[in-house]
């Protein structure tokens, strides 16, 4: 995760296009996977996507 936020920074847009429009209606569970920490709960704060 840390590496195509990095590499890709539409990628959180993305994702959460796709989540909002596809997988909401699917039985998915979305793990995310980082070992940086600060990287890692970016997604979550305040004017994120997510």
């Amino acid at each position: 995760m840390p590496y195509l936020v990095r590499e890709d920074p539409s990628f959180e847009g993305a994702l959460q296009k796709a989540f909002d429009r596809t997988l909401t209606k699917l039985p998915v569970l979305l793990i995310l996977i980082g070992s940086d920490v600060a990287m890692m709960e970016q997604p979550n704060t305040y004017g994120r996507p997510f």
